[in-house]
């Protein structure tokens, strides 16, 4: 196998969770509790619980976890970011077919798109989730990618 081969999410999510998981379910419990909050205070809120009640070990990157939080609250209308403070979030994703281009025909690694677009690489890593773009075996720890090897032994 190469570092380049692709590895479906459905595979990724057969052994581990998927990007941001425990993230998006804070989203959605506390999202209304933060309706009329300003942007900040509203990801902050949701930010801190999130910290507050997550095993360290079990966190996405913290940066990208308040990313992530802005995004989806963004996203559900929850709250603006378009303002000049603050560029969209949605609106610096690349669409379906221009984060595929960059991911696999250019080969761009999650963080260098992420350069692209001023955000955190697990942000980038949610964009590919949400369009169902497959990780490349590089993208994966060595536990996990032994995981997924031996979940497709298994299927074999």
């Amino acid at each position: 196998m190469s570092e380049f081969d692709p590895v479906s999410w459905h595979e990724i999510e057969a052994v581990s969770d998927p990007p941001g998981a425990t993230v998006r379910e804070y989203v959605a419990q506390l999202r209304e509790d933060v309706t009329a909050e300003t942007p900040a205070n509203a990801v902050k809120h949701i930010y801190d619980v999130w910290k507050r009640e997550q095993d360290a070990a079990e966190r996405a990157p913290e940066q990208g976890a308040a990313m992530l939080i802005a995004y989806e609250l963004e996203r559900e209308g929850v709250i603006a970011l378009d303002d000049a403070a603050m560029p969209s979030l949605t609106e610096r994703r690349p669409s379906s077919d221009r984060l595929e281009d960059l991911f696999w025909n250019r080969e761009e690694t999650m963080w260098w798109i992420a350069v692209r677009t001023g955000v955190h690489w697990a942000l980038v890593q949610y964009w590919l989730y949400e369009d169902d773009i497959p990780l490349q075996e590089r993208n994966l720890t060595d536990e996990t990618l032994a995981k997924v090897r031996a979940y497709r032994d298994e299927r074999a």
